[in-house]
């Protein structure tokens, strides 16, 4: 009897999302636009804003705007690898942006903060392979919650695909994943058939098999 390799869902559809948000692997993109009604510390001139983007313990920093003042543009794409599980406090899942004022004789001044959260994000890019928050004005406040200008940012996650394979026929049943092309559990057989909707991967790579 030929063997078969074929796609297996062993569980309904509700703990397959469940599963996939408690292994959230991806990549998320946060595109900074602009920002509008900053705060001017600056005494004489105009102020130079930055921003410092983090999610989870990962920082990046934006350019300096250079002598644009109150109303500085960057349009920047900055990426920050997610690898944590989903499911849980959605809190934890989120975007701060520090909006400071570069100062060439002394310390940065402090302009406000905003905050996206993206557990929702997530969860969506999980299920469906990317989740989308189109550029959206945030609200820049000081740590007293006092407005003080506003940031626009959009948001992208693309899920990193891990696919569940399963070689069996009458008499046995075993499985085996495969992510970047190691495969942990392999039988040598006939494959007969073959179901796969998608074999592409972000940052991975397809096969392909023949009976």
């Amino acid at each position: 009897m030929p063997f078969h390799l074929f796609r297996q869902f062993p569980r309904g559809e509700k703990d397959l999302r469940r599963k996939k948000a408690e292994m959230a692997k991806g990549i998320l993109e946060v595109q900074l636009i602009d920002a509008k009604g900053l705060k001017n510390t600056d005494l004489i001139g105009k102020i130079d804003p930055y921003v410092v983007i983090q999610y989870r313990g990962q920082e990046r920093k934006s350019k300096t705007a250079r002598g644009q003042g109150s109303n500085p543009s960057w349009n920047e794409t900055f990426k920050f690898l997610v690898n944590t599980p989903a499911a849980g406090n959605h809190q934890q899942h989120k975007i701060t942006m520090r909006v400071m004022d570069h100062d060439t004789f002394t310390a940065d001044d402090f302009l406000g903060e905003s905050t996206i959260h993206v557990g929702d994000l997530i969860t969506q890019g999980m299920e469906n392979g990317t989740g989308e928050l189109r550029p959206t004005k945030y609200s820049v406040v000081l740590s007293d919650r006092s407005y003080c200008g506003e940031i626009r940012v959009g948001v992208t996650f693309t899920a990193k695909v891990r696919r569940h394979y399963a070689i069996s026929d009458a008499n046995f049943h075993r499985t085996f994943f495969y992510n970047t092309g190691r495969v942990n559990d392999w039988v040598f057989c006939r494959i007969a058939q073959i179901e796969e909707e998608n074999t592409e991967e972000f940052g991975g790579w397809s096969h392909s098999f023949h009976a």
